[in-house]
Parts: structure tokens; sequence; C-alpha cells
């Protein structure tokens, strides 16, 4: 799997006509040079207190690219790849030839999205997978189907591509690799598929069949606690006004980020002008927001506050937000929401784009 943001760049020297560049983008270009690769300035930036512009730093890194200044050759086979948008190819039936002496217990066993299960739970999946081998090309996921199945990647890699804003074509916004969860909200909740996910380089997984005999009981909550929160949580993020332009298929890296907290009516979760470390995506109840004396509005499951403090006020809460009843939030620590962000330049900056249309319609109601 291509993964840039653990890589260091070995830069060429930097020309006196590059383009200007914003003291953001100087702070990072410094760091870069100095041998960091892009989770470590992230984390350098952190340290020294500042923000950090995703979108700044993905525009830098593209630039670099295309004035052919980085040296090391995966950031220009990361970045072909996206400038060509990596085009699918038609899909072609059934998925590979299964590895018929291979039994996918052990890999299910293994893998981070069991852990917390019970074995009868691991069983119950095992019984209805299959462990198979998908070539480049070979669509998991596509866009507007309906099919349920469930993917856990054991080896490769596989391209999460989203609509344009034009409608014209499709776009390259990040990439699945070892022990990617892929469909899982198709597979537990019956939605729609919202995006494509096809292979990129050969792949091996395991493959769970969706069915309603035997994972109805599932749905209905008569089996494992700890799935019952996932599950809660997953349909949340399906339902999140603030992420609906990130497809379903990217958002397992949120849930793992994330910690599940109850809180009870009238507690108030951030203060006007406080300092905060995390953001909090609702996964059921609702919640109030307040600037000063002025109520502006309410908010309900799978919609986010707090993510603004985060990318534009150096922590500082911009408004007070009280439990209306009862309510259960994902809280994601500033540490581990930079972390999985830093990971994915391409997700960071949607995601930043996302939280600052966000803060500007919050300004509005204000």
């Amino acid at each position: 799997m291509i993964r840039i943001e653990t890589q260091p760049m070995s830069l060429k020297p930097i020309p006196a006509d590059m383009p200007y560049l914003s003291d953001g983008q100087q702070a990072y270009l410094d760091l870069f040079r100095q041998g960091k690769t892009v989770t470590q300035t992230v984390e350098a930036m952190l340290a020294q207190g500042r923000l950090v512009s995703f979108t700044q730093m993905y525009d830098l890194v593209h630039l670099l690219y295309k004035k052919n200044l980085i040296q090391n050759p995966m950031f220009k086979s990361y970045f072909d790849k996206i400038e060509a948008h990596a085009k699918p190819a038609p899909k072609s039936g059934l998925l590979g030839s299964l590895f018929k002496k291979e039994k996918p217990d052990e890999y299910l066993a293994r893998h981070p999205f069991f852990r917390s299960q019970p074995p009868v739970i691991t069983a119950l999946f095992s019984q209805h997978a299959e462990v198979i081998e998908a070539k480049p090309g070979t669509f998991l996921c596509q866009k507007g189907h309906l099919e349920r199945d469930l993917f856990f990647m054991l080896d490769g890699e596989a391209g999460i591509y989203r609509q344009t804003e034009e409608g014209t074509g499709r776009k390259l916004i990040g990439f699945f690799g070892k022990d990617a969860v892929i469909g899982e909200i198709g597979f537990f909740m019956g939605e729609i598929r919202t995006a494509d996910v096809v292979v990129t380089k050969p792949a091996k997984l395991v493959a769970v069949r969706y069915q309603e005999e035997a994972f109805g009981r599932i749905m209905n909550k008569e089996v494992a606690k700890n799935l019952q929160t996932r599950l809660r949580v997953v349909h949340a993020l399906a339902k999140s006004p603030f992420l609906k332009s990130i497809p379903e298929e990217a958002m397992s890296a949120l849930i793992f980020s994330g910690k599940l907290r109850d809180t009870k009516e009238f507690d108030v979760i951030c203060k006007e002008g406080d300092h905060g470390d995390s953001c909090f995506i609702i996964v059921h109840g609702s919640v109030t927001v307040s600037k000063g004396p002025k109520t502006i509005g309410v908010l309900g499951p799978g919609e986010t506050f707090g993510e603004i403090a985060l990318f534009f006020t150096q922590g500082k809460r911009t408004a007070t937000v009280m439990a209306q009843r009862d309510t259960s939030v994902l809280e994601i620590k500033a540490k581990d929401f930079y972390g999985m962000l830093a990971e994915n330049l391409l997700l960071a900056a949607e995601f930043e784009k996302l939280a600052l249309a966000r803060s500007e319609k919050l300004q509005q109601s204000a």
C-alpha cells in the first residue's frame, strides 16, 4: 500500500522562484527539509502548540510533486495515481478465486474488529465467510448498489473513489490497506453504497456474505453488547450531515479512534471560551448549542461538535454544548484525531473543508 504520510520526501534544493507559501506552509516545508515525514510534521506542529492546516499541507506536497522536487519515488507513484483518477475497470462478476484450503477463522480472530467480541460472534462470521483474492480493477463496493458483503483486508490495497463536485467523473480520495474493514455500513444497516471501492493492488480478503437468518438477530440486539455499541456508532456516522460527503467506506478509522461517552440531561460537554482537546459525534440523544445567552441550535444523532476548536481556534471552544437529555457521544481526542488524519492527507483535507463550511454556517447563525 502506498502510504506517503510515513515516508521522508528527500527534497531537492528549493528554487528561488517557488510560488508564494503561507507561513504555515513555510513551516511545513522547513520540517520536510529536515527529513520529517507528514506524520512527524503534524506531531511537531502540535507539540509547538500550532494549528495544522491539512488543506495547505496537501497543497504544498502536491506543489512539490508538480515541481519535481521530491526524490522519494513513492510520492510520484501516489500522485500519478491521483492525477490519472485511476478509473476502475468494469465489474467482472465474482471476486477472484477462492483459497479453498484456507479457513477464515484464524484471520478473523486476529482482526482488530473482533478483539472485543466473544468467540461466538467470531464463529458466526466465520461460518459465512470465505478467503478470496481479487485482481486490480475489481469492485468491492459500487456506488448506488445494495450488495451487503463485508470485507476484511488481509493484504493488498483498494482505492476509495468519490464522484467529483461537477458530477462528470470520479476522484480518488484515499486507500484501504491491511486490516481495513470495507462495506461495514452497507452490511449492518442495509444502506446503499455511497462510493466505489476498487482493488488497486492484488488483494487477499475475508469476504462475509450477509444472510438475514444468520445476522438478523445481531441487528435486533440479541447478541454481543460490544458489537451493538459499534453498530450504534456506525449508524450515527452513516447519518451524519457533517460527514455525508465522506464515503461510508472510509469511516472505520473514526470508529477505532473514538471512545463512547454517556452524558446525563443538562450535562455541559463543552463550555464557550474553555480549552478543549476533543471533538464529538452524537450517537444517541441530542444537545443544545449556545453562544452567550443565545441558543443557536439543537444537534441530534450523527451530528458533530468540537471539531472547529481542533482545526481553527487552537482548542478554544466557540460555543457551549449541553445535553438536552441522556445522550451518548463518540469522543475523539485531539491526539487521536490528528493522528488519524496525519495518516491520510487526502481524507484530512476533505475533513478540514467540511469543518470550515460548518464554522462559517455557525457564524452566520450567531
